[in-house]
């Protein structure tokens, strides 16, 4: 799974509904577009008692981490080990994510 800088966010779905539209908390299906084609995998978002923390989950690779911030209703997630960010915002409805 290759995260680049140039890599558009195309699309993000969710599988379950978030527990409310304020939160980002939740599993997710998401889908980058690339160069080379559509790029999926999911995103688990949850708590781990105070800490917010994020899976990205593609087939056997799991990437965790708890570098996240909150800007209002954006949820920035940063990976060193790609040299990127997710940047991600909660729609009205609390249903879908968009970035």
């Amino acid at each position: 799974m290759l995260f680049k800088n140039s890599l558009l966010l195309l699309f993000l779905s969710s599988l379950t509904m978030a527990t409310s539209a304020q939160t980002f908390v939740g599993s997710w299906r998401v889908a980058l577009e690339t160069p080379g084609g559509e790029l999926p995998f999911y995103l688990e978002i949850y708590e781990e008692g105070a800490i917010l923390m994020a899976a990205l989950l593609n087939g056997e690779e799991q990437l965790v981490t708890a570098d996240i911030s909150i800007e209002k209703e954006t949820l920035i997630i940063y990976s060193s080990v790609f040299h990127s960010a997710l940047t991600i915002n909660l729609d009205s409805t609390g249903r879908a994510l968009t970035g």
